[in-house]
């Protein structure tokens, strides 16, 4: 038992090792949830006196039920995989001898091929609109938004961190250049009608280099995106409207217009098409068997 005794010197080790391969994240974001998730790690192991240099199949185990039983399903997926690979790229540079995190070798708790999370219905989109376009110079402002992430599927921080600079007309097309996971850089062509949008908000919006600023200069945060969304949903009658619904939505509505998916994982930014189908919120393929069956009964 002498190995779940955590030295401190060893301790700081992990958490040196780990905070160094999160500093190469490039999005801030994203450094911020792995750093939150090795945290948590940390303190369960402190909690349960163990190693996080030596994680045992057990204690990894006992974290993953901890998880489950104080998040959703897709958020204790996150977390394990942030935890998955820390070890793993650790493990590459022989800072520890394991990872019991892997998939293969700790069960991660399934998640529906249908998402919890619903998409916005267009009807309530229509509304949220109205509301905004009824609203001052701050209607003009919400319907940018609204329609950048309705529209085009984008990220909260990929539509906040959005430049003027970021614009580029070329053939009467708009073209603007986002920032995604990563810290990458993506074209897009917008739709006309949210070109349109943008460029009004932009004619009218106060002078700054971002599109959507904040109230001390720098870009809008990712709560002040919360709280519009929110606000023109309540407006609209729907009072549970985040912004990840949007994404829902434009991903399904890709699907059923038979969009390739290759296009669709590109579009909305994803390393794996998996991830990409977890946004689908229309159950796929239940009619094959009455489609094939059809098909054989016309042949002679």
């Amino acid at each position: 038992m002498d190995h779940f005794l955590v030295p401190i010197r060893q301790r700081s080790i992990f958490e040196q090792a780990a905070s160094q391969l999160i500093a190469a994240k490039k999005s801030p974001h994203t450094r911020a949830a792995y750093t939150a998730d090795v945290d948590r790690w940390i303190e369960f192991c402190h909690a349960m006196r163990g190693d996080p240099m030596r994680p045992s199949l057990v204690l990894a185990t006992a974290f993953r039920e901890h998880l489950t039983a104080s998040g959703s399903i897709a958020t204790t997926r996150r977390r394990l995989a942030a935890i998955s690979f820390i070890y793993r790229e650790l493990r590459k540079h022989q800072v520890v001898e394991t990872n019991p995190f892997h998939p293969s070798v700790l069960p991660w708790p399934a998640l529906s091929r249908i998402g919890k999370t619903p998409i916005v219905k267009d009807e309530v989109v229509r509304r949220m609109m109205e509301s905004a376009a009824s609203d001052d110079m701050y209607g003009l402002r919400d319907t940018a938004l609204l329609r950048l992430l309705y529209d085009c599927g984008l990220r909260r921080a990929s539509a906040i961190s959005l430049t003027r600079q970021n614009l580029r007309q070329q053939e009467g097309n708009t073209y603007i250049r986002v920032v995604v996971k990563g810290g990458t850089e993506r074209e897009v062509r917008l739709p006309a009608r949210t070109a349109e949008t943008l460029q009004r908000w932009i004619a009218a919006a106060p002078p700054s280099p971002y599109v959507f600023p904040g109230a001390r200069g720098g870009p809008m945060n990712l709560a002040s995106v919360n709280k519009i969304v929110r606000k023109r949903g309540k407006e609209a009658g729907d009072d549970d409207v985040h912004p990840h619904r949007f994404r829902a939505s434009f991903i399904t509505a890709a699907y059923d217009a038979g969009i390739p998916e290759r296009d669709i994982q590109e579009s909305v930014h994803h390393a794996d098409a998996r991830t990409t189908r977890l946004y689908d919120r229309h159950q796929r393929g239940t009619e094959v068997p009455d489609r094939v069956a059809s098909l054989r009964d016309e042949k002679p």
